[in-house]
């Protein structure tokens, strides 16, 4: 038992020996399948992040889709009215100013507050970079018009620019977008 037990661990040492790696010519290069592998797994990844963003997309569409759907209809009598209210100019805002503009909307709301006679105060903390507004003098157009494609062109910097022409006030509040 003794001569077996040394007869097989000499043949597990003999035929074991001593293992190294040989160095291969093609270290640190892939084969030619892999390298194919792995420009399919690219292309793969490449069309199921576009097929995920179609996704995404067409999500976004059907939960506008069903807000649309969910929102209360506006009768005839509510649209009247709030075409009436849209309508109305505040006393002194009906001007014509012919002014024409390419900056930032402060200095040119200082120049309506002094043409139509309001005080303008600014509510919130003014963002650091201010968005431009352009305007023209062609077609006239009356202060409230002025104020109004200020406040459409500045969306994500002027939050609202609300008139109150109240009997002891006329105040044009310019209300900023929190950052």
């Amino acid at each position: 038992m003794k001569k077996e037990f040394i007869f097989i661990v000499a043949s597990a040492l003999f035929l074991g020996g001593c293992t190294s790696t040989s160095k291969n010519a093609n270290d640190g290069q892939m084969t030619e399948y892999e390298n194919s592998q792995m420009e399919s797994n690219k292309e793969t990844m490449r069309l199921l992040s576009k097929a995920a963003l179609l996704a995404s997309k067409a999500q976004a569409v059907m939960a506008k889709t069903e807000q649309a759907y969910y929102q209360p209809l506006l009768d005839a009598d509510q649209i009247r009215q709030a075409r009436a209210q849209n309508e109305i100019i505040p006393r002194g805002m009906e001007k014509v100013v012919p002014i024409s503009w390419a900056a930032a909307p402060e200095p040119v709301l200082s120049m309506l507050e002094n043409a139509s006679g309001y005080k303008l105060d600014y509510q919130n903390q003014r963002p650091p970079i201010p968005q431009d507004v352009y305007l023209t003098t062609n077609p006239p157009k009356t202060i409230k018009q002025l104020i109004d494609s200020i406040e459409q062109q500045s969306v994500g910097y002027i939050k609202d620019i609300i008139i109150t022409d109240t009997y002891d006030a006329q105040l044009i509040t310019v209300v900023y977008e929190q950052f």
